[in-house]
């Protein structure tokens, strides 16, 4: 939206584990994809290694939904 480049912070996505939170911006980098977090988003691993990706200031909705 900006039309910028910025550094970000890249994460081994392999190396996630189970309630690491990311703040976006930020790249997760896998063996075979790439997940870009966009600055309105942040990023949570759930026990079974996936990503949930949801709206600054929904953490409430996700705890619910990732921890239960």
């Amino acid at each position: 939206a900006q039309g910028e480049f910025h550094d970000v912070p890249v994460f081994d996505g392999l190396r996630l584990q189970f309630g690491n939170r990311i703040p976006g911006p930020a790249i997760l980098e896998q063996v075979n994809t790439t997940t870009f977090v966009a600055p309105e988003f942040n990023v949570v691993t759930d026990r079974y290694a996936n990503f949930t990706l949801y709206l600054k200031g929904r953490e409430d909705d996700v705890n619910g939904r990732v921890f239960s």
